[in-house]
C-alpha cells in the first residue's frame, strides 16, 4: 500500500558531491515522495522510486547482520527511527556504503552490540541512534564526547566554559541537551550545522560564540538557554524555536542579509530581544512581523558571485536556493540576483543553478 511520507534526500544532486565533510554534513533536504513496503529475508523496507530504507526485521536477528547495499537493484540509503531496537542478540553490524542516514534510536538497547562499522557516507545520526549498547559505551570510554564522522553525537554531562574540538561539522541532535552547568560554550569554524535541539535546556548557557561557518541553525537549538543574553551569527536558515524562550535573550545580531527564518517563532516568547540586521533584510522583516525592536547595521554589502543565501561563501545551500527560485518556490531580490545572473540576462535560470554547482565540486575555477 503506498502512502505519502516525509524523507526523500537530494540524491541526484548530491551524488556528484565529492566525500568531504565541508559538503557531506549539510541538512538533508526532504519533498513528499511515495513508498511501497515490502520484506526480504528478515528485514522490513519501504522502497522509493530512488531508494531503499531499512524500517525493521520479521524476527529478532542473532550474531552478525550485515546491511545490503542494494535492493530491488535500488540503493539502501536509509536506516529508519527504531529500525533494531531491543534486538537483544544482535552482537555485530556491517553498514554498506550506500547508506547516509541512520534514524534516532535506530539500534536502542541492542545490549548485545559489541561492533558496528559505520562508512564515511554516512552524513546523519539521530538522536540516541546507539544508546544502551556496549559498542556506544566503548566510544566514550577515552573522551567525553561521542563523535562519528566529524559529527559531534553526544556530549552528556558537560559543564562550565567548553571548546569544542575542531574538526567537528556537525552538532548532532540533542547532543548538549540539559547540559544545565554548562555556562560558555566555543564552537570551531569547522562546523555547518547546529542540529535540532542541540543546546535546549541548557540553563546555565551564558555565552555561545556562533562562527561565520554555521549555516544551519536547527529547529529549538538553544531553546529555554533562559541565562543566555545576546547571539550573532550568519546562518542562512534558522528553525523554528531556535532561541524560544531565551527569556534572557536582550540582543540578536544577524549579519545574513538573507538569512531564511523557517518560522515566525525563532525568539518566541523571548520579546525583549532587539534584533540588530541590514536595512531591507530579512532579519528586519523578521522583527517588524513580530513586533520585535529592530536596528539597522547599514545597507547590506555585496554579495559574492555565486552566493545567493548571502552566507559570506558559495556551497551547497546557494544551489538549493538558486533551484527553489527557479522553480517559483522563492524569490530573489537584485543582490541575490546580481549575485546569480551570470550571463547578465536578468532571470537566475538552472545553467547558472548547475554553474554553481560545478564551481562547488572543483570542474570549474571562477564563476
Amino acid at each position: 500500500m503506498k502512502r505519502l511520507i516525509t524523507g526523500v534526500w537530494m540524491i541526484g544532486m548530491l551524488a556528484m558531491m565529492p566525500a568531504v565533510p565541508e559538503i557531506a554534513q549539510q541538512m538533508p533536504v526532504y519533498a513528499e515522495e511515495e513508498y511501497v513496503s515490502a520484506t526480504s529475508g528478515i528485514l522490513e523496507y519501504n522502497k522509493y522510486d530512488s531508494y531503499i530504507e531499512i524500517t525493521g526485521c520479521t524476527e529478532m536477528p542473532a550474531g552478525e547482520l550485515q546491511i545490503p547495499a542494494e535492493l530491488e537493484n535500488l540503493p539502501v540509503r536509509q536506516i529508519a527511527d527504531y529500525a533494531f531496537s531491543g534486538c537483544e542478540t544482535l552482537t555485530s553490524v556491517v553498514i554498506p556504503d550506500s547508506v547516509e542516514y541512520i534514524g534516532s534510536c535506530a539500534f536502542i538497547s541492542c545490549t548485545g552490540l559489541q561492533n558496528i562499522s559505520i562508512p564515511e557516507t554516512v552524513t546523519f545520526i539521530g538522536y540516541g541512534a546507539f544508546d544502551e549498547t556496549p559498542w556506544r559505551e566503548a566510544q566514550t570510554q577515552d573522551s567525553p564526547y561521542l563523535i562519528i564522522n566529524h559529527m559531534l553525537l553526544d556530549a552528556a554531562g558537560s559543564s562550565g566554559e567548553v571548546m569544542i574540538p575542531d574538526g567537528i561539522v556537525k552538532i548532532g541532535e540533542f547532543a548538549f541537551s540539559y547540559c544545565e552547568e554548562l555556562t560558555s560554550v566555543v564552537i570551531p569554524d569547522s562546523v555547518k550545522e547546529i542540529g535540532e535541539g542541540a543546546f535546549s535546556y541548557c540553563y546555565g548557557l551564558k555565552n555561545v560564540d556562533i562562527p561565520d561557518s554555521v549555516e544551519i541553525i536547527g529547529e529549538s537549538a538553544f531553546a529555554e538557554c533562559s541565562s543566555l543574553k545576546s547571539v550573532e551569527f550568519s546562518a542562512s536558515q534558522v528553525g523554528g524555536y531556535a532561541f524560544g524562550l531565551c527569556t534572557a535573550l536582550t540582543e540578536a545580531k544577524i549579519k545574513n542579509p538573507y538569512c531564511e527564518f523557517l518560522e515566525n517563532t525563532v525568539f518566541r516568547v523571548s520579546y525583549s530581544t532587539v534584533i540588530y540586521g541590514y536595512t531591507d533584510s530579512t532579519a528586519q522583516a523578521y522583527a517588524e512581523e513580530n513586533d520585535f525592536a529592530f536596528v539597522s547595521l547599514g545597507d547590506a554589502p555585496d554579495l559574492l558571485a555565486g552566493d545567493v543565501d548571502g552566507s559570506g561563501k558559495v556551497d551547497i545551500l546557494d544551489v538549493i536556493t538558486m533551484n527553489k527560485a527557479v522553480l517559483g518556490k522563492e524569490s530573489l531580490n537584485k543582490s541575490q540576483i546580481k549575485a546569480a545572473d551570470f550571463n547578465q540576462n536578468g532571470v537566475p535560470d538552472s545553467e547558472e543553478s548547475l554553474m554553481i554547482l560545478k564551481y562547488i565540486v572543483g570542474l570549474i575555477e571562477s564563476l
